[in-house]
């Protein structure tokens, strides 16, 4: 993808939206502002092993997504 582009991710069975919402959150804790930068023009869709969407989140901008 080289940091351009949506990213599906299929979470495992008893993963919620909430959990989802901390797995970002500690993915920005976890990197500089410069870092972030990167991720700019992504964004990342999760889902449940069903196929219900779980979130649509933006790496590069903390803060940025819509819960489940």
């Amino acid at each position: 993808m080289q940091y351009d582009g949506e990213l599906l991710v299929q979470v495992a069975p008893g993963v919620d939206a909430a959990a989802v919402e901390g797995m970002m959150k500690s993915f920005w804790g976890n990197r500089s502002d410069a870092r972030l930068a990167a991720y700019q023009n992504m964004w990342v869709a999760f889902r449940s092993p069903d196929g219900r969407p779980l979130g649509l989140w933006m790496p590069g901008a903390r803060g940025m997504g819509v819960p489940g």
